[in-house]
């Protein structure tokens, strides 16, 4: 979903991707020691939330190379 929460193309034209989609395809990094511990240990912050790749840039780029992550609901 687009920064704007919509499926019309014309707001997703005009206002770009979100910073979920910019960095979407890359993968977690070996270290991302959080991750893993939180995965190895099978806690509930694994079980209940995702990790995903966050662009931080301003404006968001078209395609993030350099993303941070974060913790969000599944």
């Amino acid at each position: 979903m687009s920064s704007v929460e919509t499926d019309n193309p014309i707001l997703k034209a005009a206002y770009g991707k979100s910073i979920f989609e910019a960095a979407a395809e890359n993968p977690i990094p070996d270290n991302a020691w959080e991750f893993h511990i939180r995965k190895n240990l099978n806690d509930a912050a694994y079980n209940s939330l995702k990790y995903v790749p966050v662009c931080c840039c301003t404006p968001v780029c078209a395609k993030c190379n350099n993303p941070k992550y974060m913790w969000t609901r599944k």
